[in-house]
């Protein structure tokens, strides 16, 4: 399981999935929602458990069900309170082509 801070186009948001931000599937799904060209950090899973407590423990086990990802926290503010850039990991930026998005 792993965790990120994505920055795009809109407020920072946190996320937790079950592979890498480096797996087409999960770029495919940012996109689908109109996150189409982010800059994300790994954030530590125990970190963010840590911060995030009971909800982060709801995120895991949607994640542990099947999901193959979780927006954890969609507040940029409340991110940068609860995670301190010490925390952050190596950048990984995504230019994804032709976003679709959904309005489901």
């Amino acid at each position: 399981m792993k965790s990120y801070i994505i920055f795009s186009s809109r407020e920072p948001f946190l996320i937790v999935t079950r592979t890498t931000i480096r797996d087409q599937e999960v770029i495919d799904h940012l996109r689908r929602f109109g996150c189409s060209k982010f800059i994300s950090r790994e954030i530590s899973v125990e970190h963010v458990r840590r911060q995030y407590g009971r909800q982060f423990e709801v995120t895991e086990q949607a994640i542990e069900d099947g999901r193959l990802l979780r927006v954890l926290d969609y507040s940029g503010k409340q991110v940068f309170q609860k995670l301190p850039f010490s925390e952050f990991g190596r950048a990984y930026r995504c230019e994804a082509a032709s976003a679709q998005v959904s309005t489901a």
